[in-house]
């Protein structure tokens, strides 16, 4: 079930991160279970498809619409530079 933005102001960065992992984890079916949030999205096998479904499900979570966010290369680079973004959209 979506968050509403209102409700996201107490998250932290950690627990973002940890929400994508989970989803990263899912969407490229890891059978690991441990990714490193500061490894970058290609190098964890993440292509543009997977990214589409990376960002479905940061939109269904955190109620952003983050083509709308002028995402930028660096916000792109891994799961951590991805977590700070929607931190920083989140509050604010």
């Amino acid at each position: 079930m979506p968050t509403q933005k209102g409700n996201m102001k107490n998250i932290t960065i950690e627990s973002i991160e940890q929400q994508l992992c989970t989803d990263v984890e899912i969407i490229i079916s890891s059978e690991t279970n441990t990714i490193d949030c500061n490894a970058t999205l290609a190098s964890l096998g993440i292509d543009s498809l997977s990214l589409v479904e990376i960002f479905v499900a940061i939109e269904n979570r955190f109620n952003l619409k983050l083509l709308n966010t002028n995402l930028c290369n660096d916000d792109l680079k891994s799961i951590h530079s991805l977590s700070n973004k929607i931190y920083s959209l989140l509050n604010g």
